[in-house]
């Protein structure tokens, strides 16, 4: 769920304009995996943050929180080639991880 909520929302920011359009802006040049998962994230931030009502999962109270241990994991994974049980247990222990910080 998390997987779904997370990148719908990432994708919504990518193709519409909202807030600031850091997402877009990270992604005209070229950009390689590390600036994927940091745009990624940026959209849904920009999204959530302008007013979209799309749902997404949140980690520690905050759905931007959420974003951020997801959406850079999720990248990356596709980057690798990752299996899904590999995807699944990056998402675990970064969503871990975020409440272990907060």
């Amino acid at each position: 769920m998390q997987l779904d909520r997370n990148v719908a929302i990432c994708n919504e920011g990518m193709r519409r304009s909202w807030g600031s359009n850091i997402g877009k802006l990270l992604t005209e040049n070229n950009a390689d995996t590390e600036k994927l998962a940091c745009a990624f994230a940026a959209a849904g931030s920009d999204a959530r943050m302008s007013g979209c009502e799309m749902p997404v999962i949140i980690n520690s109270g905050s759905g931007n929180q959420g974003m951020t241990a997801s959406l850079p994991v999720i990248e990356y994974a596709k980057e690798l080639g990752s299996s899904e049980e590999e995807l699944y247990r990056a998402l675990l222990l970064s969503n871990l991880l975020t409440i272990h910080q907060k």
